[in-house]
Order: C-alpha cells, then sequence, then structure tokens
C-alpha cells in the first residue's frame, strides 16, 4: 500500500491510500497504472502532517502544489516515498475515482495559483 496527501497553498488533505483491490494481481509497484485503486481515508495521523509539511516546505512546494507518498514499515514507521507534482496538469494522478476529491484538487490548485 501506498498512502498519499496532497499539499495546496498550504493546506495538506486528501489523505488517501493507493492498493490492489483482491480482485488484481498484485505488483511490485503500487501504481494506478498497474490497477491499484484509491480509497479515501479521513484522520490523517498528526505523524503524517508533521513530515508532509516538512516535506512540502524542503522541497519548496508548500506554498504551491504537490502531493507526498508514504509507505509504512512493519513496525509503523512512516516514509515518504517521493514528492512530486506535473504542476497544474497532472491528470493521470487526478483521475482517483473520487469526484470530490478531484474536484477539491483542482479548485486549491487553482487558488494556490
Amino acid at each position: 500500500m501506498v498512502y498519499r496527501i496532497y499539499c495546496a497553498g498550504k493546506q495538506l488533505f486528501g489523505w488517501n491510500v493507493r492498493k490492489f483491490p483482491n480482485s488484481v494481481k498484485k505488483q511490485s509497484w503500487v501504481a494506478h497504472a498497474q490497477g491499484a485503486v484509491y480509497e479515501i481515508l479521513h484522520n490523517i495521523p498528526g505523524i503524517i502532517i508533521d513530515i508532509a509539511t516538512k516535506t512540502f516546505k524542503a522541497t519548496y512546494l508548500f506554498d504551491s502544489f504537490g502531493c507526498a507518498d508514504f509507505i509504512q514499515d512493519n513496525d509503523g514507521n512512516w516514509f515518504v516515498l517521493e514528492v512530486g507534482t506535473d504542476g497544474i496538469f497532472n491528470h493521470v494522478d487526478r483521475n482517483i475515482g473520487n469526484v470530490k476529491l478531484e474536484k477539491e484538487i483542482s479548485d486549491k490548485i487553482a487558488l494556490a495559483f
């Protein structure tokens, strides 16, 4: 499983997990293109807020837009897997199957820019 959070205009939102449904053969890369799907999570762990804020500030994305992927080890420790943005034209990672979050991402990016 890979967890993701978005940041736009200094606001963290959209905490979700990308994972393979039982009907899809699991791959090494938990990618949307490999059949992984997104599930919205409602409570962002405090440690994620802290790590994500530092991560977005360190990559100069806190004031604009970015997303950060996290993994969790067997001991419950969180690690940043990657930080990314394709700017305001990122279409693939916005196809998450949740119209509300997809609109929220677009609206927050528009405000940030």
